[in-house]
């Protein structure tokens, strides 16, 4: 299950970029793109919190967790603003995804298999 979420989480991240792109290049985002984001990364969100019941809850996962958390949180704060996504706001959930998608890695790549 863990992998599956370094997975989802790997094309939320690549999908997420080219969102940036979008969005920094002053384009227009489609509905779908956005919600299919937003989806994607909630799953692998979901996954790893099941991930990380069913393992115990360790520090490398409990904090991935919380910036994860943190990083949906702007997310969405992001796409319920009428005016819509501005650089600094982008920038706080690049930074928190990115951290915590590198948390993950190295929690998942350091449990032992069993």
């Amino acid at each position: 299950m863990l992998i599956v979420s370094v997975v989802l989480f790997a094309i939320a991240a690549v999908w997420g970029i080219c969102l940036a792109i979008s969005i920094l290049g002053a384009k227009k985002l489609t509905m779908p793109l956005v919600l299919g984001y937003g989806v994607i990364a909630a799953i692998g969100l979901v996954v790893f919190i099941i991930a990380s019941v069913t393992m115990g809850f360790v520090f490398l996962n409990s904090l991935s967790i919380i910036l994860f958390v943190l990083a949906a949180l702007t997310g969405a704060f992001m796409f319920l603003r009428e005016e819509g996504p501005t650089t600094p706001l982008l920038g706080v959930h690049a930074i928190l995804a990115v951290t915590a998608f590198l948390l993950l890695l190295v929690f998942a790549f350091s449990v032992k298999p069993a």
